[in-house]
């Protein structure tokens, strides 16, 4: 299986940052480029440094409030991703563009009450974006794959154009 790691975090990361745009100005040609319109941030993360290639991204999804770091002063960024945690930034990535997030309860069995993506999964799911590993299960401590991520970039990319 492929390891989600920090160059493929930051491709999937620029990907979210795009498709937000795209999502907020779907009338936009490919003759008329949309201005990516991250507020200005500058990373604070010790382990982020300046000219870091994933900085620009990084700030741009935490000045968004997409992404959260894993302290107040660090990022981690080679650490890997699992499911539940894309699903958490791909939901605030619609709720940001305004997007209502419904969700049903208990679709997953092993996403308990309480767990902090159970909302955002569920949301994903019943937008049709996001599917388990089975019927009744997520495994949302399994590590995405890049398959896995396309998939879900392309359903939100279908559902903004509709």
């Amino acid at each position: 299986m492929w390891n989600f790691t920090l160059k493929s975090f930051s491709i999937a990361a620029a990907s979210l940052v795009l498709l937000g745009v795209w999502m907020a100005d779907t009338s936009a040609t490919a003759q008329e480029p949309v201005p990516a319109a991250c507020p200005a941030r500058t990373t604070s993360f010790t382990d982020v440094a300046s000219g870091h290639f994933a900085q620009g991204d990084i700030d741009c999804l935490v000045a968004l409030g997409i992404i959260n770091g894993t302290s107040a002063t660090t990022f981690s960024p080679d650490r890997e991703i699992t499911r539940a945690q894309t699903a958490a930034l791909l939901a605030r990535m619609l709720r940001r563009q305004g997007q209502a997030c419904f969700t049903s309860a208990d679709v997953f069995a092993d996403v308990a009450s309480g767990h902090f993506a159970k909302v955002d999964i569920e949301c994903l799911s019943a937008l049709g974006i996001i599917n388990g590993t089975s019927p009744t299960a997520f495994s949302p401590d399994r590590r995405i794959t890049r398959a896995q991520t396309a998939a879900l970039l392309a359903r939100m990319w279908r559902r903004a154009a509709a």
